[in-house]
């Protein structure tokens, strides 16, 4: 088995426990930084791909006042944690097939199954904890962020501001999301967070392979996971 993608699952796996967890992987200043705090003022956590980053600063961008938020770390500890300490929490939600194709051309060392089962499974465990949290759906984040801010600020009785970003901000916050895309992708253009030939290709590639007929039952499972995960 691939060493990134073993650690991975095992990251997986220990992400499930917030005790566990926090102390193996907050002995890291980042994941400290990134973690649910008790002074945590927002926490902003959904699958990988599904507009983490563009959550995250657009959110920042379009406050006039800094906000400690938690974010990025991708497992059900920061949600539970974020229950335990009733911190507002926004939890980003996008189509399988297009969050399995954008996660596998970033990561191909991993499997469209593996990708698959991983989906359903954070959704299915944090969907225990729906009242606690506002979801937003991918398309909705990215284009009417005003109405996600909206629902968080009734939910929670905070006071953010309601703005969605205008195309001036969209072009800041975007080019942001590139500079950082660049750090992690080492010049690999098919992985970058800006359109490219190498990208496109790619992307057409997994789209055949994610059609598969052996990957029908658990592709339909992630549909009613995703589509259950919005209803009250």
């Amino acid at each position: 088995m691939n060493f990134n993608l073993f650690r991975s699952q095992i990251r997986g796996i220990i992400g499930n426990y917030p005790i566990l967890f926090y102390s193996l992987y907050g002995l890291k200043s980042l994941n400290r930084r990134l973690s649910v705090q008790q002074d945590t003022q927002l926490v902003i956590e959904g699958f990988p791909r599904s507009g983490n980053t563009f959550a995250v600063l657009a959110f920042e961008h379009l406050q006039s006042s800094s906000i400690k938020l938690a974010h990025h770390l991708h497992v059900i500890a920061q949600v539970k944690r974020a229950v335990q300490y009733s911190i507002p929490t926004l939890i980003l939600i996008r189509d399988p097939k297009d969050v399995t194709i954008s996660l596998i051309m970033r990561n191909p060392e991993a499997t469209l199954l593996s990708i698959l089962n991983g989906y359903i499974d954070y959704y299915t465990t944090i969907s225990l904890y729906k009242d606690h949290f506002v979801t937003a759906d991918f398309k909705e984040l990215i284009n009417d962020y005003a109405s996600v801010i909206r629902a968080i600020n009734i939910k929670f009785n905070t006071k953010f501001q309601e703005i969605s970003p205008t195309p001036d901000d969209q072009d800041i916050i975007f080019a942001k999301i590139s500079e950082l895309s660049k750090i992690y992708v080492n010049g690999d253009k098919s992985k970058a967070a800006y359109p490219s030939a190498e990208k496109k290709a790619l992307k057409e590639y997994w789209a055949t392979k994610i059609d598969a007929p052996c990957l029908a039952p658990i592709l339909s499972k992630a549909y009613s996971v995703y589509q259950e995960f919005f209803v009250k």
